[in-house]
């Protein structure tokens, strides 16, 4: 087994050869999110909702906690297992985990079972409960951003996937 890194430059300039044997060749790369090549499963839908939005801003205060509510729906031909659902705060806001501390009594929260720095991640299933995903960010500081589309995708079958729409966020 061989590992070999190149940069795009290089990687157009390769030329691989089996001199003996048998080569199998596998690659990844790391790309921007490019919303607008997913082709929506029209079996899975999600929401993203910021109180005070209109249909593509919101204006928000520094300092402030945020409430953030994904409403999702999986049909009934929506593949089984969980269907991750991923919501990527823009740079100034910051997720909450200890709400309780934070004086947030609120029973309709949603605890997600991944928080990797600005990205927040639950887990649905299409036979469960259907309530909304409910999670709280606080605003940390000024400017005007781009909030990127929230996402939903089956973790059985990548193709049933939607996404929300991207709104801009300026706070204050």
């Amino acid at each position: 087994s061989q590992t070999l890194v190149v940069s795009p430059e290089e990687l157009t300039a390769l030329d691989l050869r089996g001199v003996d044997g048998t080569v199998g060749v596998t690659t990844s790369y790391v790309a921007p999110f490019d919303p607008s090549s997913v082709e929506p499963d029209p079996e899975v839908s999600l929401k993203r909702s910021y109180p005070g939005q209109s249909d593509d801003a919101v204006t928000l205060r520094e300092g402030s906690l945020v409430r953030i509510t994904l409403s999702w729906k999986l049909g009934a031909k929506a593949v089984d297992g969980c269907y991750q659902v991923s919501d990527l705060l823009p740079s100034g806001l910051r997720p909450v985990t200890r709400l309780f501390e934070q004086g947030i009594r609120d029973t309709t929260v949603s605890y997600p079972y991944l928080i990797e720095g600005q990205r927040v991640s639950f887990c649905v299933y299409r036979d469960e409960p259907h309530r909304p995903l409910v999670y709280y960010a606080r605003v940390v500081g000024t400017g005007a951003y781009t909030v990127e589309p929230a996402i939903i995708q089956s973790q059985r079958a990548s193709e049933s996937i939607n996404v929300t729409g991207s709104i801009q966020a300026e706070i204050r």
